[in-house]
């Protein structure tokens, strides 16, 4: 996800005209913010039910006293940290810490899965493409109109400079059709 939060908010700052820059900003860091929060919550939930899941698998195959397989469901909360009773013999308490770390790789391999899902998923929405060309035309409306926001923002200080020019050059040209010799532009 780190990979891509500065390219999604170049795309977002870009998008908007300068003096919205401080709302998009904003709106931009609180989604963000939300949505990693969202993530953690949902990847926790599927990382915890997939741990508990395979560890009841794996411990109805293990011989052992009821009591310890009590004091084991205490343990589960703290995942691959939980502790196995020191009362049993060593074979069985091997068995359980076996079937622990295995129980938590396969929910890390859960999330990782719901992961590359997500991002395969969102990569290959329609949303992801862009309607704007590369030189601010949207591809919706005929003949390409310029769309001002679709811009980024180099663009557009190199409009707003030549659009001064511009008007230098009008006022040179007013000034030509008097008779004054301008030799240069001010």
């Amino acid at each position: 996800m780190a990979v891509s939060v500065a390219p999604l908010t170049t795309t977002v700052m870009n998008s908007v005209k300068a003096d919205h820059a401080g709302i998009a900003s904003g709106v931009n860091n609180a989604v963000s913010r939300t949505a990693g929060l969202l993530a953690v919550a949902v990847f926790g939930l599927i990382m915890f039910q997939a741990f508990n899941s395979h560890l009841d698998q794996r411990l109805n195959a293990i011989p052992m006293p009821a009591e310890a397989r009590q004091a084991v469901n205490t343990e589960r909360l703290k995942l691959a940290a939980a502790e196995i009773p020191t009362t049993l013999p060593d074979e069985t308490r091997l068995a359980i810490r076996t079937a622990i770390l295995e129980s938590f790789v396969f929910g890390f391999r859960r999330v990782m899965l719901v992961g590359a899902a997500l991002t395969c998923s969102a990569r290959c929405s329609p949303g992801w493409r862009s309607e704007v060309e590369n030189d601010g035309r949207d591809k919706r409306v005929p003949g390409g109109a310029a769309r001002w926001g679709a811009r980024p923002v180099r663009q557009r200080a190199q409009h707003a400079q030549l659009s001064a020019v511009d008007e230098q050059s009008k006022v040179v040209r007013a000034s030509h059709s008097g008779g004054q010799r301008l030799s240069a532009l001010s």
